[in-house]
C-alpha cells in the first residue's frame, strides 16, 4: 500500500511547479490528502482490506480496519513532515532548530485532526461506505468554493 501511496503522490505532485511548491497552504495540503482518501477508497484492494460489503441493501466497511488503514495514512504523512518543511520555506535561509520543531509539532498537529475528523465523519454516517464517501465530497465541495469577487460600480 505504501508504493501504492507514493505513486499516487508522485503523479499528483507532477503536475505543480516548483514555484507553487514553496507557497502550499495549510488548505491546499487538505485538500491534497482528501483527494487522496477518495481515491483510495475508489480502489479495489482497499474495499477488501476494509471489508467492505453489503448487508440488507446498505454497504458497510469494517470500523477497525478504517481506523488501521487511517492510521497508516497518519504516519505516511507524519514521515513527510520535514520535507513539507523544506518546501513551505519562502526564504533559502535554514530555519532555527526551536522553529523547525515547532513546524513539526503544528503539522502533525494538523494531520491528527485530519484523522480525528475523518474518524468522526465515519462514525456519523454508521459506518455505511456510500454515506461516507458522500460526506466526503460535501467536505471537498466546502473547501472548493471561492468566494465571489465584489466589483465596485462606477457612480453616476
Amino acid at each position: 500500500m505504501t508504493a501504492f501511496l507514493l505513486e499516487k503522490k508522485k503523479t499528483a505532485g507532477k503536475s505543480i511547479s516548483k514555484k507553487s511548491i514553496v507557497q502550499v497552504s495549510r488548505k491546499q495540503d487538505e485538500n491534497q490528502f482528501l483527494s487522496l482518501i477518495k481515491t483510495l477508497l475508489k480502489e479495489n484492494f482497499v474495499h477488501s482490506f476494509m471489508h467492505v460489503n453489503e448487508f440488507e441493501g446498505i454497504t458497510y466497511f469494517n470500523k477497525e480496519r478504517f481506523e488501521e488503514l487511517l492510521r497508516w495514512l497518519l504516519l505516511f504523512n507524519l514521515i513527510e513532515i520535514p520535507s513539507k518543511i523544506k518546501e513551505r520555506q519562502v526564504d533559502s535561509s535554514k530555519l532555527k532548530i526551536a522553529d523547525f520543531e515547532k513546524e513539526i509539532i503544528k503539522i502533525s498537529k494538523e494531520n491528527f485532526e485530519r484523522f480525528i475528523e475523518l474518524i468522526d465523519k465515519a462514525e456519523s454516517s454508521g459506518y455505511n461506505f456510500i454515506k461516507f464517501q458522500k460526506e466526503l465530497d460535501k467536505e471537498g465541495e466546502k473547501k472548493v468554493k471561492v468566494k465571489p469577487i465584489n466589483k465596485r460600480r462606477k457612480k453616476v
